[in-house]
Protein backbone atom coordinates (compact mmCIF):
# COMPACT_ATOMS: atom_id res chain seq x y z
CA UNK A 1 0.00 0.00 0.00
CA UNK A 2 1.39 3.50 -0.95
CA UNK A 3 1.39 6.44 1.89
CA UNK A 4 -1.49 7.81 2.94
CA UNK A 5 -2.23 10.80 0.63
CA UNK A 6 -4.61 12.76 3.11
CA UNK A 7 -4.00 14.16 6.95
CA UNK A 8 -7.35 12.70 7.82
CA UNK A 9 -6.52 9.24 7.15
CA UNK A 10 -3.85 6.16 8.87
CA UNK A 11 -3.20 2.95 7.66
CA UNK A 12 -4.30 0.71 10.83
CA UNK A 13 -1.78 -2.66 11.32
CA UNK A 14 -3.18 -4.91 13.55
CA UNK A 15 -1.30 -7.40 14.99
CA UNK A 16 -2.00 -11.18 16.75
CA UNK A 17 0.30 -11.91 19.58
CA UNK A 18 0.58 -14.80 21.71
CA UNK A 19 3.30 -14.26 23.98
CA UNK A 20 4.44 -11.03 26.48
CA UNK A 21 8.02 -11.37 24.93
CA UNK A 22 6.15 -11.34 21.63
CA UNK A 23 4.31 -8.10 22.37
CA UNK A 24 7.60 -6.32 23.92
CA UNK A 25 9.18 -7.26 20.55
CA UNK A 26 6.31 -5.80 18.23
CA UNK A 27 5.92 -2.72 20.15
CA UNK A 28 9.93 -1.76 20.18
CA UNK A 29 9.75 -2.35 16.41
CA UNK A 30 6.75 -0.06 16.27
CA UNK A 31 8.40 2.69 18.02
CA UNK A 32 11.48 2.02 16.14
CA UNK A 33 9.31 3.03 13.17
CA UNK A 34 7.86 5.97 14.77
CA UNK A 35 4.06 5.37 14.62
CA UNK A 36 1.65 7.63 15.95
CA UNK A 37 0.12 5.39 17.97
CA UNK A 38 0.00 1.68 19.63
CA UNK A 39 -3.19 0.74 21.53
CA UNK A 40 -2.85 -2.58 23.45
CA UNK A 41 -6.04 -4.97 24.15
CA UNK A 42 -5.82 -8.45 22.88
CA UNK A 43 -4.34 -7.79 19.67
CA UNK A 44 -1.76 -4.60 18.73
CA UNK A 45 -3.25 -2.00 16.45
CA UNK A 46 -0.47 0.44 15.28
CA UNK A 47 -1.35 3.52 13.47
CA UNK A 48 0.50 5.57 11.01
CA UNK A 49 0.62 7.47 8.44
CA UNK A 50 3.63 6.12 6.47
CA UNK A 51 3.75 3.36 4.16
CA UNK A 52 3.25 0.29 6.39
CA UNK A 53 4.82 -2.60 4.25
CA UNK A 54 8.29 -1.89 5.27
CA UNK A 55 6.61 -2.14 9.17
CA UNK A 56 4.82 -5.75 8.71
CA UNK A 57 7.99 -6.63 7.04
CA UNK A 58 10.01 -6.15 9.83
CA UNK A 59 7.27 -7.32 12.44
CA UNK A 60 7.58 -10.44 10.56
CA UNK A 61 11.33 -10.80 10.61
CA UNK A 62 12.00 -10.00 14.19
CA UNK A 63 9.21 -12.18 16.09
CA UNK A 64 8.85 -15.22 13.44
CA UNK A 65 4.70 -14.71 13.17
CA UNK A 66 2.80 -15.97 10.15
CA UNK A 67 1.36 -13.37 7.95
CA UNK A 68 -1.92 -14.47 8.60
CA UNK A 69 -1.53 -12.47 12.18
CA UNK A 70 -1.37 -9.38 10.39
CA UNK A 71 -4.27 -6.95 8.78
CA UNK A 72 -4.12 -3.52 7.29
CA UNK A 73 -6.73 -1.14 6.77
CA UNK A 74 -6.86 2.14 6.26
CA UNK A 75 -9.04 4.40 8.97
CA UNK A 76 -10.71 7.82 9.14
CA UNK A 77 -8.63 10.26 12.07
CA UNK A 78 -11.83 10.47 13.58
CA UNK A 79 -12.23 7.12 14.53
CA UNK A 80 -8.91 6.61 15.80
CA UNK A 81 -9.40 9.04 18.53
CA UNK A 82 -12.82 7.61 19.22
CA UNK A 83 -11.19 3.95 18.92
CA UNK A 84 -8.05 5.61 21.57
CA UNK A 85 -10.79 6.95 24.13
CA UNK A 86 -13.09 3.93 23.93
CA UNK A 87 -9.89 1.36 24.67
CA UNK A 88 -8.18 4.39 27.54
CA UNK A 89 -9.85 3.44 30.86
CA UNK A 90 -8.41 4.86 34.10
CA UNK A 91 -6.58 3.06 36.29
CA UNK A 92 -6.29 2.57 39.98
CA UNK A 93 -2.93 2.08 41.65
CA UNK A 94 -3.34 2.36 45.28
CA UNK A 95 -4.78 6.24 46.19
CA UNK A 96 -3.18 7.04 42.03
CA UNK A 97 -5.88 7.86 39.67
CA UNK A 98 -4.79 7.78 36.48
CA UNK A 99 -7.24 8.97 34.06
CA UNK A 100 -7.11 10.58 30.61
CA UNK A 101 -8.23 14.23 29.99
CA UNK A 102 -11.98 13.35 29.52
CA UNK A 103 -12.71 11.25 32.48
CA UNK A 104 -13.79 12.96 35.42
CA UNK A 105 -11.46 13.11 38.95
CA UNK A 106 -12.01 10.55 41.26
CA UNK A 107 -12.69 12.37 44.88
CA UNK A 108 -10.23 11.73 47.71
CA UNK A 109 -7.87 10.10 44.99
CA UNK A 110 -4.09 11.63 43.60
CA UNK A 111 -5.20 12.59 40.32
CA UNK A 112 -2.85 11.70 37.49
CA UNK A 113 -4.10 12.51 33.96
CA UNK A 114 -2.12 11.07 30.97
CA UNK A 115 -2.85 11.56 27.41
CA UNK A 116 -0.54 9.16 26.18
CA UNK A 117 -0.99 9.60 22.03
CA UNK A 118 1.74 7.65 20.89
CA UNK A 119 4.59 6.98 23.67
CA UNK A 120 4.47 4.28 25.97
CA UNK A 121 3.32 4.15 29.33
CA UNK A 122 0.05 4.90 30.60
CA UNK A 123 -0.28 2.66 33.72
CA UNK A 124 -2.04 0.11 31.70
CA UNK A 125 1.15 -2.58 31.48
CA UNK A 126 2.21 -4.35 34.27
CA UNK A 127 5.06 -2.57 34.46
CA UNK A 128 4.13 0.92 34.87
CA UNK A 129 1.67 -0.10 37.40
CA UNK A 130 4.53 -1.58 39.26
CA UNK A 131 7.04 1.46 38.90
CA UNK A 132 3.73 3.94 40.31
CA UNK A 133 3.20 1.39 43.09
CA UNK A 134 6.09 0.89 44.15
CA UNK A 135 7.20 4.91 43.76
CA UNK A 136 4.60 5.26 46.19
CA UNK A 137 6.37 4.01 49.29
CA UNK A 138 9.59 5.89 48.59
CA UNK A 139 10.45 9.64 50.12
CA UNK A 140 10.86 11.66 46.97
CA UNK A 141 10.96 14.60 48.70
CA UNK A 142 13.55 17.40 47.12
CA UNK A 143 14.81 14.55 45.26
CA UNK A 144 16.33 15.09 41.55
CA UNK A 145 15.33 12.43 39.43
CA UNK A 146 16.49 10.90 36.03
CA UNK A 147 13.56 9.17 33.92
CA UNK A 148 15.26 7.46 31.67
CA UNK A 149 13.67 6.35 28.20
CA UNK A 150 10.31 8.82 29.70
CA UNK A 151 7.98 7.64 27.17
CA UNK A 152 4.56 9.03 28.16
CA UNK A 153 6.20 11.30 30.94
CA UNK A 154 4.20 9.34 33.61
CA UNK A 155 6.59 8.48 35.90
CA UNK A 156 8.02 12.06 35.48
CA UNK A 157 5.10 13.34 36.69
CA UNK A 158 4.47 11.26 39.53
CA UNK A 159 7.62 11.93 40.75
CA UNK A 160 6.68 15.53 40.95
CA UNK A 161 4.00 15.21 42.51
CA UNK A 162 5.57 12.82 45.19
CA UNK A 163 7.93 16.10 45.79
CA UNK A 164 11.17 15.96 43.45
CA UNK A 165 12.15 19.13 42.49
CA UNK A 166 14.31 18.37 39.53
CA UNK A 167 13.02 15.56 37.07
CA UNK A 168 15.17 14.65 34.03
CA UNK A 169 13.82 12.49 31.16
CA UNK A 170 14.87 11.47 27.90
CA UNK A 171 14.02 9.04 24.85
CA UNK A 172 14.52 8.50 21.41
CA UNK A 173 11.08 9.63 20.31
CA UNK A 174 10.53 13.37 19.25
CA UNK A 175 7.11 13.19 20.23
CA UNK A 176 7.38 11.19 23.23
CA UNK A 177 9.13 14.62 24.48
CA UNK A 178 6.57 16.25 23.30
CA UNK A 179 4.10 14.23 25.04
CA UNK A 180 5.75 14.71 28.24
CA UNK A 181 5.49 18.37 27.95
CA UNK A 182 1.69 18.06 27.38
CA UNK A 183 1.29 15.47 30.89
CA UNK A 184 2.99 18.68 32.65
CA UNK A 185 0.67 20.90 31.49
CA UNK A 186 -2.53 18.52 32.12
CA UNK A 187 -1.01 17.87 35.88
CA UNK A 188 -0.48 22.09 36.45
CA UNK A 189 3.12 21.28 37.29
CA UNK A 190 5.79 24.01 37.38
CA UNK A 191 7.51 23.29 34.14
CA UNK A 192 10.96 24.73 35.44
CA UNK A 193 11.28 21.65 37.47
CA UNK A 194 11.60 19.27 33.99
CA UNK A 195 13.59 19.29 31.65
CA UNK A 196 12.71 16.11 28.63
CA UNK A 197 15.66 15.65 26.00
CA UNK A 198 15.52 13.83 23.06
CA UNK A 199 18.16 11.77 22.96
CA UNK A 200 20.01 8.72 24.62
CA UNK A 201 20.69 8.62 28.33
CA UNK A 202 24.31 10.45 27.72
CA UNK A 203 22.83 13.77 27.61
CA UNK A 204 22.34 13.79 30.97
CA UNK A 205 25.97 12.24 31.45
CA UNK A 206 26.97 14.81 33.84
CA UNK A 207 24.71 14.98 36.30
CA UNK A 208 23.68 12.68 39.64
CA UNK A 209 20.54 11.95 40.89
CA UNK A 210 18.37 10.82 44.02
CA UNK A 211 15.98 8.59 41.25
CA UNK A 212 16.86 6.74 38.42
CA UNK A 213 13.46 5.24 37.27
CA UNK A 214 14.59 2.91 33.96
CA UNK A 215 10.83 0.92 32.60
CA UNK A 216 12.49 0.08 29.52
CA UNK A 217 13.49 -3.63 27.47
CA UNK A 218 15.91 -5.59 28.94
CA UNK A 219 18.66 -5.08 25.83
CA UNK A 220 18.87 -1.42 26.85
CA UNK A 221 19.02 -2.15 30.79
CA UNK A 222 22.15 -4.71 30.11
CA UNK A 223 24.17 -2.30 28.27
CA UNK A 224 23.84 0.51 30.26
CA UNK A 225 24.29 -0.85 33.74
CA UNK A 226 27.55 1.25 34.73
CA UNK A 227 25.99 4.52 32.97
CA UNK A 228 23.47 4.27 35.48
CA UNK A 229 25.69 3.26 38.91
CA UNK A 230 27.80 6.75 37.73
CA UNK A 231 24.69 8.64 37.01
CA UNK A 232 23.13 7.24 40.77
CA UNK A 233 24.37 9.52 43.80
CA UNK A 234 26.20 6.97 46.47
CA UNK A 235 23.01 6.96 48.70
CA UNK A 236 20.34 6.98 45.39
CA UNK A 237 17.54 4.16 44.23
CA UNK A 238 17.69 2.77 40.78
CA UNK A 239 13.71 1.59 40.19
CA UNK A 240 13.69 -0.53 37.01
CA UNK A 241 11.27 -2.68 35.06
CA UNK A 242 10.57 -3.48 31.44
CA UNK A 243 11.81 -7.06 32.17
CA UNK A 244 10.58 -10.31 31.78
CA UNK A 245 10.43 -12.58 34.40
CA UNK A 246 12.93 -15.32 32.52
CA UNK A 247 15.76 -12.54 32.32
CA UNK A 248 15.27 -12.03 35.95
CA UNK A 249 18.47 -14.03 36.85
CA UNK A 250 20.33 -12.31 33.77
CA UNK A 251 19.21 -8.63 35.38
CA UNK A 252 20.27 -9.78 38.75
CA UNK A 253 23.57 -10.82 37.76
CA UNK A 254 24.24 -7.56 35.84
CA UNK A 255 23.75 -5.41 38.34
CA UNK A 256 24.86 -7.10 41.25
CA UNK A 257 28.24 -7.37 39.17
CA UNK A 258 28.08 -3.97 38.53
CA UNK A 259 28.32 -2.92 41.80
CA UNK A 260 24.28 -2.94 42.88
CA UNK A 261 22.27 -4.58 45.11
CA UNK A 262 19.05 -5.43 45.38
CA UNK A 263 16.72 -3.70 47.63
CA UNK A 264 13.32 -5.15 46.71
CA UNK A 265 11.71 -7.17 43.68
CA UNK A 266 8.52 -7.96 42.66
CA UNK A 267 6.21 -9.37 40.18
CA UNK A 268 3.42 -8.97 38.06
CA UNK A 269 1.98 -10.85 35.50
CA UNK A 270 5.31 -12.13 33.49
CA UNK A 271 7.03 -8.95 34.31
CA UNK A 272 9.72 -7.81 36.93
CA UNK A 273 10.07 -4.75 38.86
CA UNK A 274 13.57 -3.94 41.15
CA UNK A 275 14.79 -1.30 42.97
CA UNK A 276 18.26 -1.47 43.58
CA UNK A 277 20.98 0.59 45.59
CA UNK A 278 24.94 1.04 45.45
CA UNK A 279 26.51 -2.51 47.26
CA UNK A 280 26.47 -1.64 51.01
CA UNK A 281 23.43 0.51 51.24
CA UNK A 282 19.84 -0.81 51.98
Amino acid sequence: MSKTEHTDTYNKVTVKYTTEEQKEILMAWMNFHGVDSIVESEVLDAYTQSCPNELIQDLINSTGLPEDQFSLEVVEQKNWNAEWEANFKPVVVGDVYIRAPFHEAKPGMTDLIIAPKMAFGTGHHETTYMMIREMAKLSFQDSTVLDYGCGTGILSVYAAMLGATKVDGNDIQKEAIENCWEQVELNLLDKTKFDFVEGLIEVFKNNLYDFILANINRHILIQKAMELKAMLKPEGRLLMSGILIKDRKLILKTYEDSGFQLASDHEKGEWCYFEFTHSGLS
